[in-house]
């Protein structure tokens, strides 16, 4: 175990393949100085508060990739810090990220003090909530000067909302096209329908059909999508975005 002065306990971990629900706090928190070289992947967090949470992330690196976040209360992730912009990098490789159907809240969630050096890829956001926003910033004050660090690409985004809401910085609400002009995010990324299988409480399945636009949205990503010694990894012509593959000899939907 870790005595209370280690403020690195935790770093060099790997968390996969659990299932965290029904949490009164987040399901799992990366924050301050512990998250050193971690790797989450193949989890399920859903019905917490926030699914996992960068708020700030100190140092990293992390990788996150192949989650699914679903049906926490105020959002999937928590970016940004009450207190501190975090400086640590966080890598977001092909992870499912579902808002709760009525929420006031977003797949991502930033608090304050903006956040940095966060590198989004094959990213499958969802948003059901009464905003209809894939990223909501409601810090209308605080330090945004990390945004050109952050590169979100060839991403999924669904939305609720017109087009024109889809993400806001500062109060600032801006469309995909404003998002690739004045942001420079998103230039591959797509805007459609996710089309699951059977996304309701009861199920929660969040395989894709082979209508959805998410098939082949994504990127080779070397070690994450593309083959190891011989082993397919995605079937089509690239990567689908988020957590699921569509595995196209096998699921006939």
């Amino acid at each position: 175990s870790f005595v209370s002065t280690d403020s690195t306990g935790g770093s060099d971990a790997e968390i996969a393949y659990n299932n965290v629900h029904n949490v009164a706090d987040d399901g799992s928190e990366l924050d301050g100085s512990a998250g050193i070289n971690r790797r989450y992947f193949g989890n399920t967090f859903r019905d917490g508060n926030f699914g996992l949470s960068f708020a700030p992330l100190t140092l990293g690196p992390n990788w996150i990739y192949v989650n699914t976040l679903t049906r926490n209360d105020q959002g999937g992730l928590k970016l940004g810090s009450i207190t501190t912009l975090g400086s640590g990098r966080a890598l977001l490789y092909n992870n499912t990220i579902v808002g709760t159907p009525g929420s006031f809240y977003a797949p991502m969630y930033h608090i304050a003090n903006g956040f940095r050096r966060l590198r989004s890829r094959n990213n499958l956001f969802v948003t059901s909530g009464t905003g209809g926003y894939i990223m909501r910033d409601l810090d209308t004050v605080s330090d945004q000067s990390g945004r050109s660090s952050n590169d979100f690409n060839f991403d999924m985004l669904d939305t609720t909302s017109t087009a024109t809401r889809l993400w806001t910085w500062k109060n600032v609400a801006y469309s995909l096209a404003n998002l690739r002009t004045s942001l420079g995010y998103e230039a591959n990324g797509v805007l459609g329908r996710a089309s699951f299988r059977d996304s309701s409480a009861a199920a929660l399945d969040y395989r894709l059909v082979k209508a959805s636009a998410a098939v082949d949205a994504g990127q080779r990503i070397p070690g994450i999508n593309t083959p190891i010694f011989g082993v397919r990894r995605f079937f089509g012509l690239a990567p689908d975005a988020g957590s699921r593959e569509l595995h196209i000899l096998t699921e006939d939907k």
